[in-house]
């Protein structure tokens, strides 16, 4: 009878056990999504971020290949002030690549598998 007793207690324990730990497993599985979530939608803000800044570099570098380009062709010496403003333009523009870059390499690019002959 003692024994049956113990086989008994020992079921209960072991289906509570496995109820506690499908209940913990779920909770992990429930903080495993949201934080997949998160992660998801971090990634979609910084890849919209990426595009934006990208296409605002390239509308800069035109901007200041433009007005150097309109400067040349009009054939006017430039004065000392538009052309400290010009070069200054230029490198604030060099400096955003630079930064924009800096951020680029905090995770580094995925090796480049060579093509299969």
């Amino acid at each position: 009878m003692q024994t049956y007793l113990l086989l008994g207690f020992a079921i209960l324990l072991i289906v509570g056990l496995r109820k506690e730990v499908k209940e913990k497993m779920n909770a992990l599985l429930e903080k495993l999504q949201a934080l997949t979530v998160e992660v998801t939608d971090a990634k979609n803000q910084v890849d919209k971020a990426r595009v934006e800044v990208v296409g605002k570099i390239g509308a800069l570098e035109t901007s200041v290949a433009d007005l150097t380009a309109a400067l040349e062709a009009a054939q006017n010496p430039v004065t000392p002030e538009v052309q400290a403003a010009l070069d200054a333009v230029a490198a604030a523009v060099v400096s955003l690549k630079v930064s924009t870059q800096a951020v680029d390499d905090v995770v580094p690019d995925a090796p480049v598998e060579p093509p299969v002959a």
